[in-house]
C-alpha cells in the first residue's frame, strides 16, 4: 500500500491501530498471506495483538481454504 511504503519511508513506526487496520483491509481483499506477513511483523516487533486481528486472519484463513493456518492462530 502507498500509505504502508510512506509510512516506512518517513520512519513512521505503525502502531497497533495502524496494524490492525491495514490487516483487515488485506483481508477485505483476498490477501490474508500479505496481513499474516504484517502479523508476524508485529509479534517480531513484541507489538501486542488485539482480537480484531485475529478475528480477521482466522476468517479469512478459512474463507479461502486455509483451515489449518487459522487453527495455528487459535492455538497462538
Amino acid at each position: 500500500s502507498k500509505v504502508w511504503k510512506e509510512m516506512q519511508q518517513d520512519a513512521v513506526e505503525p502502531d497497533v491501530i495502524a496494524y490492525s487496520t491495514f490487516i483487515a483491509g488485506l483481508c477485505k481483499n483476498n490477501q490474508v498471506d500479505k496481513g499474516y506477513e504484517l502479523f508476524k511483523e508485529m509479534k517480531q516487533k513484541k507489538i501486542l495483538i488485539d482480537r480484531g486481528i485475529y478475528g480477521s486472519l482466522i476468517e479469512s484463513f478459512v474463507a479461502s481454504g486455509k483451515v489449518g493456518l487459522a487453527c495455528d492462530l487459535l492455538k497462538d
